[in-house]
C-alpha cells in the first residue's frame, strides 16, 4: 500500500501542526497536497424513545468511528435526528459529497428500520458507494443484516481502526473481505470475514473529532441545562446474562486514565461550554479509585456529572 500501516493510532507530523494550531488533527492534516481526498459518509439515525429520554446529544456512534479515518480522508457527519425530511437529507449529501464509503450506527430496535430505507436509498442513488453497519446489532447479527440485501460490509466490533482499515482497503481497490473486523455476505446466508480478538488501546487513541460538528446544531441542549456525553470506559468485568457486553466485550473492561479524560473535558468546555458532563459508560464504577479521580478533576473544571453503572455496594 502507498499508505503508512493502519495500525499506528498516531500520525507525528498532522499532530505537531494541529498542537500549533490549538485543535485536534484534521484529515487535511495529513494531506498537504493540493490532491483531493475521497470522503466518508457518516450516518447517525433516530433512535425513537431514547432520543426523547436523552435530548439531542453529541453522535458519539459516528464520532468515535470517525476518530482515525478522518486523519487520512474527508469524513461528513450526516446526523439526522432531527431532520424533517431525513431521505431528503440524504439524498442532498450523497449529490453533494459523492462518498465511496457511506456508514450507518445501528442499534436494535428502530433504528433497524430507519436503516435499512436508508440503505436502499444509498444504493439506488449511490451505487458505486460502500453501505457500511456498524454497532451493536450488526456485530451481533451480521447474517440477519445481509439477509436485507442492501449493505455491503459490517465493521464489527470497535470501529476506530478498522473502519481506516476499511477505507485503505478500498482506496487501494482491495477486497474488504480481507480487513480484520470487517464482515461481508457468505455462502448460505453466512457471514465471512475476521473479527478482531485484540481491544484498543483507549488511552492510545486520539480524542474524538469534535471539529467535525456543526456546533450549533449542539448548543440548544445545553442552554437547556442538557450534558455532554464522554465515554471514559469500555465493557464490564460482571458477567450478567443479559448484557451484550458477554459477547461483544468478552467480560472485559478497559480504561481512559484520568488524565487523558481531563483533556478531553477542557477541550470540550471551549467548544461548548457546557456545565454538565454525562458518562455513558456502561460501568463507570468498575475501578472505583478512578472513577473518584475523574470526579475530582471534573469538579475542578466546574462541571457537574451524572453517569450509570453497576457497583457493589461496598465499592461506594
Amino acid at each position: 500500500s502507498r499508505r503508512p500501516p493502519g495500525g499506528c493510532y498516531a500520525l507525528q507530523g498532522a499532530d505537531a501542526r494541529a498542537k500549533q494550531a490549538g485543535r485536534p488533527p484534521r484529515a487535511e492534516d495529513h494531506n498537504p497536497s493540493s490532491q483531493p481526498m475521497k470522503t466518508i459518509l457518516l450516518i447517525q439515525t433516530r433512535s425513537g424513545y431514547w432520543d426523547l429520554v436523552q435530548g439531542r446529544g453529541l453522535p458519539l456512534p459516528v464520532l468515535h468511528a470517525a476518530t482515525l479515518v478522518s486523519r487520512r480522508y474527508k469524513v461528513v457527519l450526516l446526523d439526522l435526528r432531527d431532520a424533517v425530511a431525513p431521505h431528503r437529507a440524504l439524498r442532498a449529501a450523497l449529490r453533494r459529497d459523492r462518498p465511496f464509503i457511506v456508514g450507518i450506527t445501528v442499534m436494535i430496535g428502530p433504528q433497524v428500520r430507519r436503516a435499512i430505507a436508508l440503505s436502499r436509498v444509498i444504493k439506488a442513488l449511490a451505487p458505486q458507494a460502500c453501505v457500511v453497519w456498524g454497532g451493536v446489532f450488526p456485530s451481533l447479527s451480521p447474517e440477519l443484516v445481509f439477509s436485507e440485501g442492501s449493505v455491503d460490509c459490517v465493521v464489527a466490533g470497535e470501529g476506530e481502526l478498522t473502519l481506516l482499515r476499511l477505507a485503505e482497503a478500498l482506496d487501494d481497490g482491495g477486497d474488504p473481505a480481507g480487513v480484520p473486523g470487517v464482515l461481508t455476505p457468505g455462502d448460505n446466508g453466512a457471514a465471512r470475514g475476521e473479527r478482531v480478538e485484540a481491544f484498543l488501546d483507549l488511552d492510545a487513541l486520539p480524542l474524538p473529532p469534535y471539529h467535525l460538528l456543526r456546533q450549533p446544531a449542539y448548543l440548544p441542549l445545553l442552554r437547556r441545562g442538557g450534558a455532554l456525553d464522554v465515554q471514559t470506559s469500555r465493557g464490564c468485568p460482571h458477567a450478567c446474562s443479559f448484557c451484550y457486553n458477554q459477547q461483544l466485550g468478552r467480560g472485559g473492561w478497559r480504561k481512559r486514565s484520568p488524565e487523558r479524560v481531563e483533556e478531553e473535558l477542557i477541550y470540550l468546555r471551549r467548544m461548548f461550554s457546557p456545565s454538565r458532563i454525562f458518562y455513558i459508560d456502561d460501568n463507570f464504577f468498575a475501578d472505583r479509585d478512578r472513577a473518584l479521580a475523574i470526579a475530582e478533576r471534573t469538579g475542578r473544571l466546574g462541571l457537574s456529572w451524572g453517569t450509570h453503572g453497576l457497583t457493589p455496594a461496598a465499592a461506594i
